[in-house]
Parts: structure tokens; C-alpha cells; sequence
């Protein structure tokens, strides 16, 4: 029989042996506890991990910045290389110059590569002219404004000839369809570049709660397009009624009339009678078209001189005013009885001269006045 791999113990042999002592664990973890720290151990501790990890930071970022650098100025110097190699080889095609390179790489005719040049300055056209600014700023802003000038003045030729009233139009129906917001927003599709000009000059930061700057910006589109050709005065047609109406005087209308704001007094006389004239015939054919009822009443308007002359004193100018309504659902024939009823009544309020009478008829033209 084979031996075992193991020896058998003893079975006398004890289990334990008597200088190996027996402990008894109650298998309770016990607690640990941390040394005692104080605030200001702790607070040190804190600033110093704070230090550490700022200026392990700012190695890193010098690190990166370094290998940048050193990166940049490699391909820079390899781009210097390939640079020179490529103005070698133009002057060995014939190119007496980088001018002649690239006046012709713009000119060419051959169509593809004509339309790599386009898609070449729609791409990275603002970067090319911001590079080209970059290196002679005076050349290119030079040329800027050449070529907005340009721009300009076509745009202003537009907006005059917008602005210009047609020949023979009503007044009535100019001022009827007069608006600010239509000016404005015409312009900007007839003049985009002088619009986006004006408001980059007058915006500077939020706007204003009682300011208004599209009023003042298309105020200063039409003071410019009257300046541009003196007939485009469909703003300052307006504005001159206006004030008119508002009593300004001659000379308000001559300092405002030099800056292009409005008309003079004179026109804005003529306005007021070509205005009247208009009211005039079109009370005349609705007084042959269909019933109507006329208000009218006395004025006493009091004119006030700073200082008084023999030649020019206060007064009173009195007059009458009246308004014609058109009366839609009536009809055009009246009764005999309702006619003599009405010239009754204004025969009995006729000498009342602050009375305000309302005579209802049918043709202005039928009465015996």
C-alpha cells in the first residue's frame, strides 16, 4: 500500500498546543477615529491643495501653449517653404509679378477655374479683405469708401425719385396714403446700404422708451432725399400742413424750410388751397350725387402781435366754417313740404349769428339761397 502525500497526525497528539493561548473576539469592528485637526490646520491644508492644483494648471497651460507655439511655427516655417516654391515657379511660368498672378487668376475665362475663384470669395471673401485691411489699412479703407460712395449715390437716386410726388396727383389722396412705416420700409429695400449706415450710426445700445429711432431715422432718409432733388417733398407736403395747422410762423417755416424738415410759406399756402379746392369738387359732386346735411358755424379768431404798430396790431378775423355729411340712406328726392320746412328754418335761425343750424336737402344747386 502506498504512503500517504499527507502524514496522518496522531491521534494523542493534542489540538492545541499548550503555549499557543486561545482568544475569544466578540466579532465587533471596533470604531476608528481620525487624529484631531484644527480649523486653521484645515483652512492651511485647503489653500495649499488650491495652490497646488492652480500652479499644476498654469504648468499645463504653459506646457500646451509651448507645444502650440512650437507646432505653429513649424507649419509656418514649412508654409514659407512651400510659399517660396510656389512664387518660383510663377516666375518661371512667365509671371512677372504676384499682381500679374492674380489680376489673371480673377480675369480668367476658363470656367473652371473661374468658378473656384467664386466660390473662393463667397467662402472666405470677408477674411481675404480683413487679411488685405490687416497689412495697408489705408489702401483698403480707401477703397471702401470709393465703392459705398458709389453704392450711395445710386441709392439716393432712388429714394429722390421714390419720394418725388407724381405730377398731377390729388393732394387729398397723397396725404390720405401718407405713412412713416411705408417711407421706411421702402427705403430699406430701395437704399438697404444707407438705411443699414444710418442705423449703425444712431444706435448706441438699447433704445430709448420715449424716443422713437425708426421716426427719426426715416425723418433723416426724407430730409436727405429733398436735399438729393428738390421736388421729392412727399414728407415735407405733409409736414408743412401740419404746422401750418398748428400756427407756426413765417419764420419757424424759413429756419425749418433751409434744413429740408418742410415746405416754405408759400407753399404751404398754395398746399392749403389746392387742398381746398379738391374739398371744394368733391362737395360739389356729392351735392349733385345724393342727399346731404350741412353744419356750419361762426368764428371769431383772435390774431396776437408781440408788439404792437399802427400797421400791426391785434384783431379778430371772423368767419364761418361749415362741414358737409353725406347722408348714404336717403334718398336723392325730397317733398316740397320737407324742402319749405328746411328753408323755413333757416330763414328763422338766419339771425342768430352764433346759432348753429343743420338744413337737410337734396341738391345744393335746387335752393334759392
Amino acid at each position: 500500500m502506498s504512503s500517504l502525500k499527507r502524514p496522518r497526525p496522531d491521534e494523542n497528539t493534542p489540538l492545541v498546543r499548550p503555549e499557543t493561548p486561545i482568544k475569544f473576539m466578540d466579532g465587533l469592528k471596533h470604531r476608528r477615529t481620525s487624529n484631531k485637526v484644527t480649523d486653521e490646520e484645515i483652512r492651511v491644508l485647503r489653500e495649499k491643495r488650491a495652490n497646488d492644483d492652480a500652479q499644476k494648471a498654469e504648468e499645463q497651460r504653459r506646457e500646451i501653449l509651448t507645444k502650440t507655439k512650437a507646432t505653429a511655427e513649424a507649419q509656418s516655417a514649412q508654409e514659407e517653404v512651400l510659399f517660396a516654391r510656389v512664387l518660383s515657379c510663377m516666375t518661371d511660368c512667365g509671371f512677372g509679378s504676384l499682381h500679374g498672378y492674380l489680376h489673371r487668376l480673377m480675369t480668367t475665362k476658363a470656367q473652371h477655374v473661374s468658378s473656384q475663384v467664386s466660390k473662393l470669395l463667397i467662402n472666405e471673401g470677408n477674411g481675404l479683405l480683413n487679411d488685405m485691411r490687416n497689412k495697408q489699412p489705408g489702401v483698403v479703407n480707401g477703397w471702401a469708401a470709393a465703392a459705398t460712395g458709389e453704392i450711395l449715390v445710386d441709392e439716393g437716386l432712388k429714394l429722390a425719385s421714390y419720394l418725388r410726388p407724381q405730377q398731377g396727383r390729388p393732394l387729398t389722396d397723397a396725404m390720405s396714403e401718407f405713412s412713416l412705416e411705408r417711407i421706411l420700409t421702402d427705403a430699406e429695400l430701395l437704399a438697404p446700404t444707407l438705411c443699414s449706415l444710418l442705423r449703425d450710426f444712431s444706435t448706441n445700445g438699447p433704445a430709448a422708451e420715449r424716443r422713437d429711432n425708426d421716426l427719426i431715422l426715416v425723418t433723416v432718409i426724407c430730409m436727405l432725399a429733398r436735399s438729393r432733388n428738390g421736388h421729392s417733398t412727399e414728407f415735407q407736403t405733409t409736414t408743412c400742413i401740419y404746422l401750418l395747422a398748428c400756427g407756426a410762423s413765417r419764420s419757424q417755416f424759413d429756419v425749418l424750410n433751409h434744413a429740408g424738415f418742410t415746405l416754405s410759406y408759400t407753399s404751404a399756402i398754395e398746399k392749403i388751397k389746392q387742398l381746398g379746392a379738391e374739398r371744394l369738387h368733391k362737395i360739389i359732386g356729392l351735392a349733385h350725387s345724393r342727399a346731404f346735411m350741412i353744419i356750419w358755424d361762426n368764428l371769431n379768431i383772435a390774431f396776437r402781435v408781440g408788439e404792437q404798430r399802427k400797421a400791426s396790431k391785434d384783431h379778430f378775423d371772423n368767419g364761418t366754417t361749415a362741414t358737409l355729411i353725406p347722408l348714404y340712406e336717403r334718398p336723392l328726392w325730397l317733398s316740397t313740404s320737407v324742402r319749405h320746412c328746411v328753408l323755413a328754418c333757416r330763414t328763422r335761425f338766419w339771425a342768430c349769428k352764433n346759432a348753429s343750424i343743420v338744413l337737410v336737402g337734396a341738391l345744393l344747386s335746387a335752393w334759392s339761397w
